[in-house]
Parts: structure tokens; C-alpha cells; sequence
């Protein structure tokens, strides 16, 4: 087994025991559950610490998204407001759709996070 592989399987098993062991208090909080969830299939799916991140933010916007009540209804207003920014600054700034599409992505899920 390489280096990087065993750097991987530690990051990933550390991950793991992260996304066991959220304390109690942020149990009952639906966008840490979803970025600490995101944060690990990230990383198990992706290269490294960079897809880990973008799994996370991505986790914690549905997570913020699917709350009930007040805060859940700002979460999906805020989301659509950030999509529709990310996507004309990653059209404008990218190369395309592809960007564009990337930019409403991490747009909508860091609004969503945002107005939480």
C-alpha cells in the first residue's frame, strides 16, 4: 500500500469516528449533521481534503434546508438567492454551463448555511 493510500484510510477512519462521536448538543442541529455527513462522503468519495470540504458545505445546506418552521423557509429563500448568484459569477468567471452550474451549487448550499 502506497503513502497516500494509508493517508487516506486514516483520514477517512478519523472522519468516521468525527461523525460518531458530534456531541449531543449538536445532535438536534440538522446543518451540523448534514456537513459533518457531507464532510465524510466527501472524503471517502473524493481526493482529498478539498472535495471534503466541498461535501461539506454542500451536506450542511441540506441540512439547513430541511429544517422545519421559520429557519427552514429562510434557508430555502437565502438558497435561491445564492444559486442564482453563484450561478451568473461561475458563468461570467468560468468556462460555461459547467461552472455556472458548479457556482449555483456551493451558491445555494452557502446561503442556505448562511441564513441559519
Amino acid at each position: 500500500m502506497t503513502r497516500y493510500g494509508c493517508r487516506q484510510i486514516m483520514l477517512i477512519c478519523s472522519m468516521f469516528m468525527l461523525a460518531f462521536s458530534v456531541p449531543a448538543q449538536a445532535q438536534s442541529n440538522r446543518v451540523v449533521k448534514g456537513a459533518v455527513i457531507g464532510g465524510v462522503i466527501g472524503l471517502a468519495a473524493g481526493d482529498g481534503i478539498k472535495d471534503a470540504i466541498g461535501g461539506a458545505i454542500v451536506g450542511g445546506g441540506v441540512g439547513a434546508i430541511s429544517q422545519r418552521g421559520h429557519r427552514g423557509e429562510r434557508a430555502r429563500k437565502a438558497a435561491v438567492k445564492g444559486a442564482v448568484v453563484g450561478a451568473v459569477i461561475g458563468g461570467v468567471a468560468g468556462n460555461g454551463l459547467r461552472d455556472a452550474l458548479k457556482g449555483a451549487v456551493v451558491g445555494g448550499a452557502g446561503g442556505a448555511i448562511l441564513s441559519n
